[in-house]
C-alpha cells in the first residue's frame, strides 16, 4: 500500500486514481501490477473493479509500447490459493 503509484481511471464521469495493492518485480525481471481482489469489492460494485482493470491493462499497454520501461503485466489474484501458480 501507499506505493506512489496510480493509475487513472474514468468512472462515473469522473477521473479517479486506482493504486494496485502491489507491484511485484517477478524473477525473470517482468513487473506485475498486482490486484488481490476478495469477493466483496467485486459483489458491492462490479463496475468499478472493470473499470480499474481495463485502465490497468491499458496503462501496462502503453508503458510496454514504450519499450523504455521493462516489461509489465497486469493481473487480478481472486483466490490466494491460486496466487503461487500465477506469479510462476
Amino acid at each position: 500500500r501507499k506505493l506512489g503509484f496510480a493509475i487513472h481511471y474514468e468512472y462515473g464521469e469522473k477521473v479517479r486514481q486506482y493504486e494496485p495493492d502491489f507491484v511485484v518485480r517477478l524473477l525473470n525481471g517482468s513487473l506485475l501490477v498486482l490486484e488481490i481482489k476478495g469477493g466483496g469489492g467485486e459483489v458491492h460494485d462490479p463496475d468499478v473493479v472493470n473499470a480499474k482493470s481495463a485502465a490497468a491493462l491499458k496503462w501496462v499497454q502503453a508503458v510496454n509500447n514504450a519499450k523504455q520501461y521493462g516489461n509489465w503485466a497486469y493481473d487480478i489474484c481472486r483466490e490466494l490459493s491460486g496466487l503461487r501458480a500465477m506469479l510462476a
